[in-house]
């Protein structure tokens, strides 16, 4: 059974009210992230979504977004940033694909079906299912769909559906906890949570076998042209991340990273491999020898990943939630290793304290107390408070200004950002364009 995703002028004065199913013997500390080449924040840009987002698919000029939790799936204008309109498409939509040809695939997993939108819009009901699908891969003329026949975690199954007929064929029951799946050659590989890591499933015959892996648990799976690359933790251990690269030719583990958190989307081409943990943190490895090489936080803060997709020069994830209960999608770019993003939608520097305001962003600086924004202005939604006294950094002037006084896009509270209006800010010790006046205690 599918589970809900788990899961803010003058402001002042409001503030806020104020795996392998076999346990180790004893409790291993987690394990921290390898030596990366380089680590960034990077400001995503963001297109608000609805109520928890989820899969992900590209049609060649649009992007397709499903949006569980209100039935419907968003068709989203990538150069303006917005979504262009939505089509209900039935109960809980899961996950997308296309071909990039203008047809889109729906999987709707409380309805058990595929539905098929074709470049002029027309919508038809492609396949249907007795159990619960929960991801699907296109691959050439056919649709590989994972399900649960039971429509629970006790079996899986792999469906061949034709993407035009939608004839059908089905593989044997398959083991426990299927989690995604990815196909390369003749084969479907899917990732299991639990014994067996990995279940082969032939495409022609749809005859499967199972591949151990060692201490691993898998929960998302993707592939480029030469290997598989599985992604999840060690035994139950969500603190013990794993990513596992395999030779599809020999069916062999070729190398393997250990990192901080349980891998939860995947997403590879042929000169990366890209792993996103739970808690929204980014990694991206050579897809040579699984060498790390950039990990990525994002300025937004953690958040719970459903998708992700590489689209010409930029990364896109999907988190479930970023509003209350709707969703986001991020756009990364500048995500490859030896990038330099540009300012917009970029690389965040490290703090410098604030020892040079005069020399550009980011600047330390304090708050007066009052609300935190999503946007540059009084009409966008609160996204926190801070209190008089409460430490800010200063990312950018946005330049639109209210009552003579600038907003700002800041980082609060830990790793949180959002905006806030200069008249209710103040600078920590040198004078600060934009700000109003030095805080007359220093922040906490």
């Amino acid at each position: 059974m599918r589970l809900p995703p788990r899961r803010r002028g003058p402001d002042s004065g409001c503030g806020e009210g104020t795996g392998l199913d076999v346990p180790s013997s004893q409790p291993e500390p987690p394990v921290p992230d390898p030596d990366p080449a380089d680590t960034v924040t990077l400001q995503p840009r963001v297109i608000e979504l609805g109520k928890w987002a989820e899969g992900l698919a590209y049609d060649g000029q649009w992007l397709w977004a499903a949006e569980s939790g209100q039935r419907t799936i968003a068709r989203i204008d990538l150069p303006r940033g917005r979504v262009a309109d939505r089509v209900r498409i039935g109960r809980l939509p899961v996950d997308m694909a296309s071909a990039g040809d203008g047809t889109v695939y729906a999987m709707v997993n409380t309805d058990k079906l595929i539905r098929r939108i074709d470049p002029r819009g027309r919508d038809s009901v492609l396949a249907t299912f007795s159990g619960c699908p929960e991801a699907m891969r296109l691959d050439g003329d056919d649709l590989f769909a994972l399900t649960m026949p039971e429509c629970s975690s006790v079996s899986s199954r792999v469906t061949r559906v034709h993407a035009r007929s939608g004839g059908m064929a089905h593989s044997a029951v398959l083991a426990e906890w299927g989690q995604a799946l990815t196909t390369h050659g003749s084969d479907v590989w899917v990732a299991h949570a639990r014994v067996p890591a990995l279940t082969l499933v032939d495409k022609q015959t749809m005859r499967s076998v199972e591949l151990d892996v060692p201490g691993a648990s898998f929960w998302a799976i993707a592939a480029n042209s030469r290997a598989v690359y599985a992604g999840g933790r060690v035994d139950d251990d969500n603190s013990r991340g794993l990513v596992v690269m395999f030779d599809p030719a020999t069916r062999t583990e070729v190398a393997r990273a250990a990192l901080s958190e349980r891998i939860a989307e995947m997403t590879a081409d042929d000169g990366h491999v890209v792993a996103v943990g739970e808690s929204g943190t980014v990694w991206v490895f050579s897809a040579d020898d699984l060498q790390l090489q950039r990990t990525i936080h994002l300025s937004t803060g953690p958040f719970e990943p459903r998708s992700a997709m590489i689209l010409d020069r930029e990364l896109l994830i999907a988190s479930s939630r970023y509003r209350g209960d709707n969703g986001a999608v991020f756009l990364l770019g500048g995500w490859r290793p030896g990038e330099q993003p540009a300012r917009a939608g970029g690389a965040i520097p490290p703090p410098h304290g604030g020892d040079d305001p005069a020399g550009g962003f980011p600047v330390a600086a304090g708050s007066w107390g009052g609300k935190v924004r999503g946007g540059p202005g009084m009409n966008y939604e609160q996204v926190g408070s801070l209190a008089e006294g409460a430490p800010v950094l200063l990312l950018e002037d946005t330049g639109v200004m209210m009552n003579g006084y600038p907003w700002f896009l800041i980082r609060f509270n830990g790793n949180r950002t959002g905006y806030q209006w200069g008249g209710i800010l103040c600078a920590t010790r040198d004078p600060v364009d934009g700000v109003f006046e030095t805080c007359t205690r220093p922040p906490r």
